[in-house]
């Protein structure tokens, strides 16, 4: 229980300190938005979204897996 409760605090954490300017760059630069106005805008903060939550949710298993194999190998 105590892993999954880091991991969310890690999470969010994370996805609160993740610079929003440098992702809203990358999708403009990398993905294809389609669509039209408000459809396009969707489809933008979506993309942003999804990539925050990706980012986020592998750092934060990385730290938690990696503090949990470091306190194991310390007893």
């Amino acid at each position: 229980m105590k892993k999954f409760i880091f991991f969310i605090i890690l999470f969010f954490l994370i996805v609160s300190m993740l610079p929003e300017h440098t992702l809203n760059d990358f999708v403009m630069n990398h993905l294809t938005i389609s669509g039209d106005g408000e459809e396009a805008i969707d489809d933008f903060y979506f993309s942003v979204l999804i990539i925050k939550v990706l980012i986020s949710s592998v750092l934060s298993f990385t730290v938690t897996y990696l503090t949990g194999m470091f306190l194991k190998k310390k007893k």
